[in-house]
């Protein structure tokens, strides 16, 4: 199996990578789309973490932004806006 490349941004908690089907015969695009990938790790912050688009929760007592809540201990809690 073939390892996923590490996506590396300089946009902060995000990349966007465009997909495109094109026909073999006509090399005419008949379908795209865009993927997002996102990376909670980055934030430092509870306010930053919480505030961002995606879905993001910081764990309070380990001060950590996750993409899981199950990583933030059910005693800890975690913080997400509504």
């Amino acid at each position: 199996a073939k390892e996923v490349p590490r996506i590396i941004t300089e946009n902060g908690d995000h990349h966007v990578v465009q997909l495109q089907l094109k026909s073999k015969e006509t090399g005419m695009t008949f379908a795209s789309t865009s993927f997002v990938f996102y990376n909670c790790s980055v934030h430092n912050s509870c306010l930053s973490c919480v505030e961002s688009p995606y879905r993001c929760h910081w764990c309070k007592y380990r001060h950590v932004c996750t993409h899981d809540p199950k990583t933030c201990s059910f005693q800890e809690g975690r913080v997400k806006l509504p």
